[in-house]
């Protein structure tokens, strides 16, 4: 059986809890680095262009 999986996850870090979040991935991720790291990210945003 072949499966075509659509999603829009655009704005899937803007509703999502981030303390939640990093909680979570603390739990999963022992390496402090890689939090510090994913925490960057989160704060840093997203910048989209659009095609022309």
């Amino acid at each position: 059986m072949n499966w075509i999986i659509d999603a829009d996850i655009q704005n899937f870090f803007g509703a999502v809890s981030q303390p939640w979040l990093v909680r979570f991935l603390e739990h999963r991720i022992g390496d402090k680095r890689i939090i510090r790291l994913i925490q960057k990210w989160l704060k840093a945003g997203v910048f989209s262009k659009t095609a022309s």
